[in-house]
């Protein structure tokens, strides 16, 4: 049977608690292994290694990052058969954010790669679809093609959800929108030139 952990300890108890649940948290990170990278400033990066590793999740790229990656999964995949609901969560999270990240670097090679980042609700996606149709005349649904007549790819479409996410939600300005917008177009259509030049008419 579940339990509401509210009504077991204590809206109050379990506020009166909250401070010094974030002391530990702040004392676990500056004891944690700290990464060996130098910054852009030239200092040591000074940020939380990944677990087997000696750099942090921004410093750890390349092989050794799809290296870490596997054995992550691995855990994940474990946690999954867990009757935790908590080390559940932990396992799903990670196998997302391994495959975004697997995702992001097969775009680098070819966008037009099948997948998506972003993950809505039907009301939602409706909603971000909207916007970029009543704001920047794009139908994704109907007409997902740049003006040249080029298919929009897939990390571009990517892009542009993200972008009407962020504006609908507001955690961007409508012109931060327009921008994030403008770039993903942009970056799609040099791509198409880059690799399969420019259409006759």
């Amino acid at each position: 049977m579940a339990v509401c952990i509210t009504k077991a300890y204590g809206l109050d108890r379990i506020r009166a608690r909250v401070p010094a649940w974030h002391a530990a948290m702040q004392a676990g990170k500056r004891a944690a292994p700290k990464c060996v990278a130098t910054n852009a400033a030239g200092e040591r990066c000074g940020g939380v290694r990944m677990r087997g590793a000696d750099r942090c999740r921004c410093h750890l790229t390349g092989p050794e990052r799809d290296a870490t990656d596997i054995q992550r999964a691995v855990e994940a995949r474990k946690k999954l058969r867990s009757t935790n609901t908590m080390r559940r969560a932990d396992g799903e999270t990670a196998l997302r954010n391994i495959a975004r990240r697997q995702l992001h670097r097969a775009w680098k090679r070819d966008p037009t790669v099948a997948g998506a980042t972003l993950v809505l609700e039907d009301h939602d996606e409706s909603r971000v679809l909207a916007w970029l149709a009543e704001n920047h005349g794009l139908d994704l649904e109907r007409r997902p093609f740049h003006d040249n007549g080029r298919p929009i790819s897939a990390r571009a479409i990517d892009r542009l959800r993200w972008a009407g996410t962020l504006a609908l939600t507001q955690r961007i300005t409508a012109e931060g929108g327009r921008r994030r917008v403008f770039a993903a177009l942009r970056d799609d259509l040099a791509w198409w030139r880059k690799h399969h030049g420019e259409l006759t008419p």
